[in-house]
């Protein structure tokens, strides 16, 4: 079901005004995370000095998705060391096509700068950073 686009007030002040914050930074988010692109790193920043003035159900959604992405990475990162430390000629196709593919948080970088957002949740993260 499609829903009516809603009405923009006549004297809005603001995108804030038609736009759900909490929805733009929850999209935001799961756009950034695992992508190569510059601005990845400077908006899981910028999340991690907001944390504090997200709303609890916002910060709640976003602590389990990350969480589980963090899982995902560290098992991604753990299996392609395990296959480079391998013989090449022990490697199979499927293997060596595996061990290209995008990490979930993405370069060491953007990966420290989620890991900035879990240290708000997670202690030892801000430790790994």
């Amino acid at each position: 079901m499609i829903l009516p686009a809603p009405t923009v007030p006549a004297r809005s002040c603001s995108l804030l005004d038609v736009f759900d914050l909490d929805e733009l930074l929850i999209s935001s988010a799961r756009y950034y995370q695992g992508r190569s692109t510059g601005l990845a790193h400077p908006f899981a920043q910028q999340l991690a000095a907001a944390w504090p003035l997200l709303s609890s159900s916002t910060q709640h959604l976003l602590k389990k998705e990350l969480t589980e992405l963090i899982t995902r990475d560290d098992e991604v990162r753990q299996w392609q060391a395990s296959e480079a430390a391998r013989p090449l000629h022990e490697a199979d196709d499927f293997a060596l096509s595996f061990s290209q593919l995008p990490l979930p948080l993405g370069t060491d970088q953007h990966r420290a700068a989620w890991l900035q957002v879990a240290a708000h949740w997670l202690p030892a993260a801000a430790a790994t950073e």
